[in-house]
């Protein structure tokens, strides 16, 4: 009678080690800056691909942000100073039912 019990506190423990070790690898993975949509987009599908087997769902976008770049040399900036975009992920994780 105890034996369903136990199992059913290790599933839960173990489900539970594995949403959080995929919540630091998305947290990670949130931290990063990439160059262009298509490496941030990449890098999104190889922790989705990596993780596959996993009982949770991740889901994630990919959205443009305007990097300031702080000024090198003193003085005033140049007229056509143009700020480049960088791309940052965000990651989800859902529980696949």
């Amino acid at each position: 009678m105890l034996l369903p019990a136990r199992k059913a506190n290790t599933l839960e423990k173990n489900l539970l080690k594995q949403r959080e070790e995929l919540e630091t690898s998305l947290k990670q993975l949130g931290t990063v800056e990439f160059a262009c949509e298509s490496d941030a987009r990449a890098a999104l599908e190889k922790i989705k691909h990596e993780n596959r087997s996993a009982l949770y769902e991740i889901s994630g976008d990919v959205q443009a942000e305007e990097q300031v770049l702080r000024r090198v040399r003193p003085g005033r900036p140049r007229a056509l100073g143009v700020s480049p975009s960088v791309y940052i992920t965000i990651p989800q994780v859902n529980r696949d039912s």
